[in-house]
């Protein structure tokens, strides 16, 4: 099908400034990262602008109140273009005492609702509200309050996704608010990733967590981040992990509560025994058969807590691959490193890596 037919006016203006298809222009849409370049190139002509403007809305960065009423506004004059976002981020951090309009529930629902017969792959609410320390979540936004109110004011329990989501990433406090569990005439999304801020119940089971009981069978990575920790250990938040997840094969863990020195001293193998006895993860590793990478984000430390003065991260990894069955457990650490170990039956050693070479493992839909 000739491309020109997609762009209304396409074969009618060619000016003699522009030499290049459409087919390379598209092309060298794909490479221009930056919004803001895409938005000047599609105001060059009239001959670019459509080309251009379909690539702008692959992805859809939302950062302020002001940007979301602008988006409805365009969503609600030209509806179509609701199906070329591939990729939707609503993130923001709500100023202290900042006055937020409830009508800002009613343009999130409808621009969600734009949605539902499109192509969107990725969406991502992370509104949060300034006097949260290190975005963790502790009180929900005004945003989402506005959000609550509206789905209750149309007598709804959550609003439906659309089916071509694969990856969400949001609070916890919304994902319990919007989601609703399966239905024979709307199925939720089938997730492939989930990550969730702010989780504030240690317990993940079903029964506090029902909205990922139907997304079982799809979900292959579940990140989590989790406020004020009892223990900092990665096997205290799996020992609380109850959800049957038959296809996951990554799971993370971020601690969002700010510590700022590791812990003083290491357990004793008698002291780890006493909080994790050998069948303490039997339920884990049945309920996560194909789980195969842990991922720890601790509040603290750095490479240097690997060396001979400090044990802490060594006796977690040892305790990682004594009890759960994965292959890799990652420790990510500041200044943007990644410490990998593998599993082996050898004297373990570890490997650093930049981060960005491990952050995504998982994460997108292939």
């Amino acid at each position: 099908m000739p491309l020109a037919g997609s762009f209304p006016g396409l074969q009618s203006w060619h000016p003699t400034t522009v030499h290049l298809p459409a087919e390379t222009w598209i092309e060298i849409c794909k490479y221009i990262e930056l919004q803001d370049d895409l938005a000047q190139l599609a105001v060059v002509s009239k001959y670019l602008n459509p080309i251009v403007t379909e690539a702008l809305y692959k992805t859809v960065a939302l950062s302020s109140p002001r940007a979301l009423r602008s988006f409805h506004a365009a969503l609600n004059e030209y509806p179509h273009r609701a199906a070329w976002i591939r990729d939707l981020r609503i993130e923001w951090t709500e100023e202290t005492g900042a006055r937020v309009p409830q009508i800002m529930g009613q343009w999130f629902v409808e621009i969600i609702d734009a949605l539902r017969d499109g192509k969107t792959e990725h969406l991502s609410f992370l509104v949060f509200p300034r006097d949260t320390s290190t975005r963790s979540g502790v009180s929900s936004s005004k945003f989402e309050g506005a959000i609550k109110a509206y789905i209750k004011a149309l007598g709804l329990t959550g609003i439906h996704l659309a089916q071509s989501v694969r990856t969400v990433d949001t609070s916890s406090h919304l994902f319990r608010s919007t989601l609703i569990p399966d239905s024979p005439v709307k199925p939720v999304a089938p997730l492939v990733a989930l990550s969730l801020h702010g989780v504030a119940c240690l317990r993940l089971e079903h029964e506090l967590y029902p909205e990922i009981r139907p997304m079982a069978g799809t979900l292959r990575s579940l990140r989590i981040a989790l406020r004020h920790p009892v223990l900092h250990h990665p096997l205290w938040v799996c020992f609380h992990v109850r959800l049957r997840l038959p296809k996951l094969e990554l799971l993370e863990f971020t601690e969002v509560e700010p510590v700022w020195k590791a812990p003083h001293r290491s357990m004793s193998r008698f002291d780890r025994l006493g909080l994790f006895g050998p069948n303490s993860f039997k339920h884990l590793n049945k309920d996560l058969p194909r789980l195969r990478t842990l991922v720890w984000f601790p509040a603290w430390g750095d490479v240097e807590d690997l060396g001979p003065g400090m044990q802490y991260v060594e006796d977690v990894r040892e305790d990682v691959f004594a009890f759960l069955k994965v292959r890799t457990f990652a420790v990510m650490l500041p200044r943007e490193r990644c410490v990998l170990f593998e599993s082996s039956k050898e004297e373990p050693h570890y490997t650093i890596v930049p981060r960005n070479r491990f952050d995504d493992l998982g994460w997108r839909a292939t």
